[in-house]
């Protein structure tokens, strides 16, 4: 769940059309690349462990005790690490708590994934021209940061289907080649269907031949229709509402950053006001880190994403359950099961690339409409009546 204010809003942050999202992948890179043991990822651990003792001191009772809980932290402020496996499976037995995690790990992986991506992306913006595209990769980057989870893999398969990559250029010989392989492949296909048409019954013609036509107004009319309609609207929509609130968010930062050029005693705009200050998006977002480097820092966009500061993380580190619920209603656990793993095969698709994605749900309606209309065939010649 994303930890921020409530908002309210149901408007979707624009995405610009010209950006290219594709993120040049050389050896190079490669080498730069962090893991969790890499001692610049340790120091950053350590930096923000001392870091989070801190600023818990100075939160009451109550709102420490939830600040323990989504970061994940013990009575002392150390992140938890279950020393006994034992132990920890006979809690989740007794339903004391639903999942037994490492937390210092998942930080340790997350701060490694965000340096590792915070260094891809500089890469990609240094290849763009305009600073306007640079803002508008920023912001993109800003929206996912904010939307962690499968809100964040749904966004930017969306932005992946809109923009796209930018393709290679190729010679017109190169295009002049290509075009003459597919169009003998095709003509030899339809040239042995032909023949083995022709060797067959005219009965079988015919029924293959309605078969093919059934298939093409399905595929056209219905199949094609679904995958847009899947792709393009249903999935995105259910992130509508976050998109919403991010632009909300946004649109106060806005406010509060023009609020403070117009004061007479804020001089510098991209750093904080209290350098002891305490936040998450130091560490945890990569739109934070590209913004406060030297070489965007005159960026509009960079400044107000430096701006937005919370101490709380994009997500809950610690899963805790109130099985309290599960006595009241007999299907609760079968929902709550049934959405889990909905959401875990939602999340895995999403993963996929485009074109796996839009073949996978073509194929599916493909063999669905068809069996029904074999079906309604079937039920046509036993009793007209039954399909209706």
């Amino acid at each position: 769940k994303v930890l921020a204010p409530p908002l309210k809003s149901s408007t979707v942050l624009p995405f610009p059309e010209n950006v290219n999202t594709s993120i040049p992948t050389h050896l190079e890179s490669f080498k730069r690349m962090k893991d969790p043991t890499d001692p610049e990822i340790l120091k950053k651990m350590r930096e923000l462990s001392e870091k989070l003792i801190n600023y818990r001191q100075t939160l009451d009772t109550n709102l420490r005790r939830e600040f323990d809980l989504l970061w994940g932290l013990n009575a002392n402020g150390q992140f938890l690490c279950p020393l006994n496996i034992d132990r920890g499976l006979m809690m989740m037995k007794l339903g004391c708590v639903s999942e037994v995690r490492n937390v210092r790990a998942t930080v340790l992986s997350e701060l490694s994934i965000t340096t590792n991506t915070a260094t891809r992306e500089v890469e990609l913006l240094r290849t763009f021209k305009s600073p306007k595209t640079q803002q508008q990769r920023l912001l993109y980057l800003f929206q996912c940061d904010l939307l962690p989870g499968v809100s964040g893999k749904i966004l930017e398969s969306k932005v992946k289907r809109d923009v796209g990559k930018k393709g290679r250029e190729v010679s017109k010989w190169a295009k002049l080649i290509g075009y003459a392989v597919i169009f003998i492949v095709n003509a030899c296909m339809l040239f042995y269907v032909f023949l083995f048409a022709m060797r067959q019954t005219k009965f079988r013609q015919n029924a293959w031949f309605r078969s093919f036509m059934t298939w093409l107004g399905l595929d056209i009319i219905l199949v094609g229709s679904m995958v847009v309609l899947i792709s393009h609207f249903i999935i995105p929509s259910m992130i509508m509402r976050d998109l919403g609130k991010i632009k909300q968010r946004l649109l106060s930062n806005i406010q509060e950053y023009q609020a403070k050029l117009c004061s007479e005693t804020y001089n510098n705009v991209i750093e904080p006001d209290d350098s002891n200050s305490f936040s998450s998006t130091d560490y945890l977002f990569v739109s934070s880190k590209i913004a406060h480097m030297e070489e965007f820092r005159h960026l509009t966009i960079a400044k107000i994403i430096a701006h937005f500061r919370t101490p709380w993380p994009k997500q809950s580190y610690q899963s805790v359950k109130d099985y309290s619920h599960s006595y009241k209603s007999k299907f609760t656990m079968l929902f709550s099961s049934m959405s889990n793993v909905l959401i875990f095969f939602l999340g895995s698709f999403i993963q996929l690339p485009p074109s796996v994605q839009d073949a996978v749900i073509n194929s599916g309606f493909s063999a669905g409409f068809g069996y029904t209309v074999v079906l309604l065939g079937q039920l046509y010649y036993l009793y007209p009546a039954l399909i209706v």
